[in-house]
């Protein structure tokens, strides 16, 4: 017998049911949007035969993916499916390119035992390594007021954003732009120091993901075999490499 979703609303029932081809659904706070979207998974592991591992399930923070793991590995253990949330693809759009990455290390810049920066370390490196930047011509007239640690701070949000708008270094250094020059030296700069030392950053993860596919098309062939179906929560919050890993 089919499992059925007796608890769903009739805007609820028509989202979970609906199966093959893309869709958008629009909802507001307090909804059902993660009781949607636990049962529409639910619909295609149990009534649909999909296994966990064909659905990349992506969402934005950490608490969201935590709950959407527990609930479905509930739901699924409740329902006798054996469910193992290693052999999928869901959690953060940052998660689940790290797992992308360790999954395919050699074919990434990383060396192994690479380490996975957060915004503090992150900064803290810029603050170790500020002399380096300050070699970049013209680094006063960018940032030229607060602390050291106060222009690591903005250092940082500035390669972020480069990173998650994917903008490349070697175009700004193209530009003939005298701006775009100095932050593509400036994200060289960084780009070539991470890669000394072997880590990665949260920007970067999805950065390196991008690459990794992009340039590895029997590893992204392989991954779009695998993976059937997608879902992301929170759609309307991607960044543009988000967009493009998507």
């Amino acid at each position: 017998m089919k499992l059925k979703f007796k608890k769903a609303n009739k805007q609820q029932i028509e989202a979970i049911n609906y199966i093959n081809g893309p869709l958008l659904i629009v909802a507001g706070p307090g909804t059902g949007k993660t009781f949607t979207l636990i049962n529409r998974a639910l619909n295609l592991i149990v009534n649909y035969g999909v296994k966990p591992e064909e659905i990349l399930f992506a969402t934005f923070t950490e608490k969201a993916a935590n709950e959407l793991i527990t609930r479905l590995s509930f739901e699924l253990d409740k329902n006798g499916i054996d469910f193992n949330p290693n052999e999928m693809y869901i959690g953060t759009f940052h998660s689940i390119c790290l797992k992308i990455l360790k999954d395919n290390l050699a074919f990434t810049n990383l060396k192994k035992n690479f380490n996975l920066y957060d915004q503090f370390d992150q900064q803290y490196f810029i603050y170790r390594h500020f002399n380096d930047f300050k070699t970049i011509e013209s680094f006063d007239e960018y940032f030229d007021y607060g602390s050291y640690w106060d222009k690591c701070a903005e250092i940082m949000k500035a390669l972020n954003r480069l990173n998650e708008e994917m903008i490349s270094y070697n175009n700004l250094l193209e530009s003939k732009n005298k701006t775009f020059e100095f932050y593509g030296s400036l994200l060289k700069k960084y780009d070539d120091l991470r890669q000394e030392n072997n880590f990665i950053d949260f920007s970067s993860i999805q950065v390196e993901a991008y690459k990794l596919l992009n340039y590895n098309k029997d590893i992204l062939s392989d991954l779009q075999n695998k993976i059937k179906y997608m879902m992301i929560d929170e759609y309307q919050d991607t960044n543009h490499i988000q967009e493009a890993l998507t």
